[in-house]
């Protein structure tokens, strides 16, 4: 099994938890402040910083594009101090990602940042894209 369909397996296995009342299921009930607070209970939500990374492949490899840029996903959100890392596809324009993650603090941002599944995804991703990785550093401010 590579290391696409296990990571595939994991989420579709994580979401079928949830959405057949599994054990995960009782997190659905909670609003998105509670269970990033449960998850960080130091972090305001306010001050952490959010990053938009754009990328785009071509049509005969946006499907394998895909695949690598969903396996940023299980590993970025294990590492410390994230506290939300999605994947995005632009509808109007299917060979568009977008990766939508935000971090407790700027220490969180480096350390992502020095992680070697980081680079080596990057490195399989590499040839595929077309354009990117453009990123964009934001805060929140809205509540």
């Amino acid at each position: 099994m590579t290391l696409v369909d296990r990571e595939h397996a994991r989420t579709t296995n994580s979401l079928s938890a949830a959405s057949t009342g599994g054990r995960r299921r009782h997190n659905s009930r909670l609003s998105w402040q509670e269970l990033m607070t449960r998850r960080h209970p130091t972090i305001n939500r306010l001050d952490g910083i959010h990053i938009v990374c754009e990328l785009r492949c071509a049509t005969p490899g946006r499907e394998r594009g895909s695949e690598f840029a969903f396996l940023f996903v299980g590993p970025a959100r294990a590492e410390p101090g994230c506290l939300h890392y999605n994947l995005h596809q632009k509808l109007e324009e299917p060979n568009t990602f977008f990766i939508i993650d935000g971090w407790a603090n700027q220490a969180a941002v480096a350390s992502h940042a020095k992680n070697p599944h980081l680079a080596k995804v990057m490195k399989e991703l590499g040839p595929l894209r077309t354009f990117g990785r453009s990123l964009t550093f934001t805060s929140r401010v809205s509540d």
